[in-house]
């Protein structure tokens, strides 16, 4: 919303002033019969201006008052907007060879007949088995397809079927995905997924150029790296530790770190092998 704000004061600092010059100069006349809401409005800023030019102000002065009030009445439009609900997603998956192009709503909460959708897209790759997809997984991905809108999403993997995986995998309750963002540099996905959301799990597979990003309520958040294939995880590695510092406050301490699972690595290694071993 902000960014829309802003784009239209830019345009209209650089196009009104050729309109608002017009308007300053412009007769005098009253509302006529037929009149849109929208030309009612400029004809009172055309009053407006030819007021100020009977007043004795300058042109450019003239120019500038009417502008102002113009983005006035712009700002005050955008702010009785309503905001968007929802965001229209791009999904590629190449193991399957197919590609959706669904609206997610931001809290994840599908009507029924998109849910089917989603289900079967993200069905297991190995065995075309089918599970429902978390809403709390969705969400994520409708923030990420709002974070970098025009961008393909592209899916590595997501529900699995047993025996494809471990014991307790969210990748088994579909709660779990693997993906990267076409055009987008996977370190900055991985940040983003990590500062931007709670009850998650984040991996960053870097051999392999994904990110891993689970949906886990009621659970402790955990962050891990891995390098290459069979190489030791690294479990809460420099980048989660700097991504979520950014973003604590002076007197961040150890209560907020075990809030988020930081510090608690003992509590967390057991659920991240579950979700790492199946990569």
């Amino acid at each position: 919303m902000a960014v829309l704000a802003f784009s239209v004061t830019r345009l209209s600092r650089t196009l009104s002033f050729a309109i608002a010059l017009t308007i300053c100069l412009a007769v005098p006349r009253g509302p006529q019969a037929g009149e849109t809401t929208a030309t009612t409005q400029l004809s009172g800023l055309a009053d407006q201006g030819a007021t100020a030019q009977k007043q004795g102000l300058p042109v450019r002065d003239r120019v500038i008052l009417v502008v102002e009030r113009l983005v006035v009445q712009l700002k005050a439009a955008l702010e009785d907007a309503e905001p968007p609900t929802s965001v229209v997603v791009h999904l590629r998956f190449p193991n399957l060879r197919s590609e959706m192009e669904i609206e997610l709503p931001f809290d994840g909460k599908l009507e029924p007949e998109g849910a089917k959708a989603v289900k079967k897209f993200l069905r297991c790759r190995r065995t075309g088995r089918r599970r429902k997809i978390a809403p709390g997984l969705l969400a994520i991905v409708a923030d990420l397809g709002k974070r970098y809108q025009g961008h393909t999403i592209e899916i590595v993997s997501g529900y699995r079927a047993p025996p494809y995986g471990v014991r307790r995998s969210k990748h088994f309750q579909g709660h779990a995905v693997d993906l990267r963002v076409e055009g987008v540099p996977t370190k900055e996905v991985r940040d983003y997924l990590w500062q931007n959301h709670t009850n998650v799990g984040v991996g960053h597979y870097v051999h392999q150029d994904f990110v891993h990003v689970d949906y886990r309520p009621r659970q402790n958040d955990v962050a891990w790296s891995s390098k290459r294939r069979g190489a030791p995880y690294r479990i809460n590695p420099k980048w989660a530790r700097v991504a979520r510092a950014v973003l604590a406050p002076a007197d961040h301490d150890h209560d907020h770190d075990h809030d988020h699972g930081i510090g608690h690595l003992a509590d967390v290694a057991n659920s991240v092998s579950n979700d790492m071993a199946t990569h």
